[in-house]
């Protein structure tokens, strides 16, 4: 069970970056909360801001485990991009990334150079919530990625927006590549097609949108099995750009994430 818990934090974390398919359609703030569910069990409040102004682009995206899956994990995470909108989509300059869970907290800053074409890591630290813990073990770390990899590379929100874009924009089938600044992995997204899907009360006509996970770099041996080939399926109101759904039965449990609130010209919706 506490494996099992411990991968479904590592799931939602995956699962909010498909949170927010849609782009902000106007310079006030669109802000959007999801809940999350593993096994039926409530597991997550999630949080989406996307803000759009004068050619660029902001997106906040946070993650708060609730319930069991908070006990066990802790897990918080809170992710920022900033970039520029160009006639061939979101280019991003810049992304950072704290994330704690019970035992560490680690903080990531990243910044995309030469127009984008190439992801640096700027600060990478991470350290013990306990001093008094014994440190990492220096054998027991991520495996570095090739500098080649982080070429025409997106942040992990960045790529969120880019899902709706291009999902929106009619294309059948295309792949984006994702670095989050220790793992480089490339999502395959595929356009089912129309739907029509009811959650929280409401339904939506939706835009159906499978996308799958293919680890490339920086994973270890036994997180390359557990995402290879991970699969999620997405279901974006047409109506509002944005997901109503998220799920995912690749793993122990079903996990399901789903649309709480819309809320334009404010920097958060209520919790739920």
């Amino acid at each position: 069970m506490q494996v099992d818990l411990r991968r479904s934090a590592a799931l939602l974390s995956m699962l909010t970056w498909f949170g927010a398919c849609g782009a902000a359609r106007a310079a006030d703030p669109e802000s959007m909360s999801f809940q999350a569910y593993w096994g039926g069990l409530d597991a997550a409040e999630i949080a989406f801001v996307a803000e759009q102004k004068d050619g660029r682009y902001h997106g906040h995206l946070s993650i708060h485990t609730r319930g069991m899956t908070h006990w066990m994990t802790r897990l918080m995470v809170d992710s920022d991009s900033w970039g520029t909108v160009t006639e061939n989509g979101f280019r991003p300059d810049s992304f950072t990334q704290t994330s704690s869970s019970k035992d560490k907290t680690r903080r990531v800053d990243m910044r995309f150079v030469d127009q984008g074409e190439l992801a640096e890591k700027v600060l990478d630290e991470e350290w013990r919530n306990d001093p008094s813990a014994a440190p990492p073990d220096p054998d027991d770390q991520d495996p570095p990625v090739p500098d080649q990899a982080r070429h025409h590379v997106l942040d992990p929100v960045t790529a969120l927006f880019e899902i709706g874009r291009r999902g929106k924009a009619g294309e059948d089938r295309f792949v984006l590549s994702v670095f989050d600044g220790r793992r480089r992995y490339d999502l395959v997204v595929d356009a089912v097609g129309p739907g029509h899907h009811e959650i929280n009360g409401k339904t939506y006509d939706t835009l159906d949108l499978r996308a799958v996970m293919k680890p490339m770099y920086g994973f270890r041996p036994r997180g390359m099995d557990f995402w290879e080939n991970a699969g999620f399926d997405i279901y974006v109101g047409r109506d509002i750009g944005l997901p109503v759904k998220i799920a995912s039965t690749t793993f122990a449990a079903e996990t399901v994430i789903g649309l709480h609130a819309i809320c334009r010209g404010s920097l958060a919706c209520p919790p739920s």
